[in-house]
């Protein structure tokens, strides 16, 4: 379960709370995001979407990791619930 956590922090800290990666992050969601509108490349929303998302990273990551469902679907669920807390400390 450590192993879990440790890895929902390094998901939120480069999907969200690191600066210095603040510039790439916005350089890669430009191009994203130039590329979606030229015709025929809609389906690069869902790739913004999965990128974006601290909780759809952590679940990829610690499945790709630790091959096991239940472990990437607690540590997503994790990964929401330290966000939303950070995001409510914030304000």
């Amino acid at each position: 379960m450590i192993q879990v956590l440790g890895i929902v922090a390094v998901v939120l800290l480069i999907v969200k709370y690191f600066t210095p990666l603040e510039p790439v992050r916005i350089w890669v969601f430009d191009k994203l995001v130039r590329l979606m509108l030229k015709p025929g490349f809609g389906w690069v929303d869902k790739i913004i979407i999965l990128i974006g998302c601290s909780m759809c990273v952590s679940f990829w990551s610690i499945l790709l990791i630790m091959h096991s469902l239940p472990m990437a679907a607690i540590g997503a669920i994790m990964a929401r619930i330290i966000d939303l807390t950070i995001e409510k400390l914030d304000e």
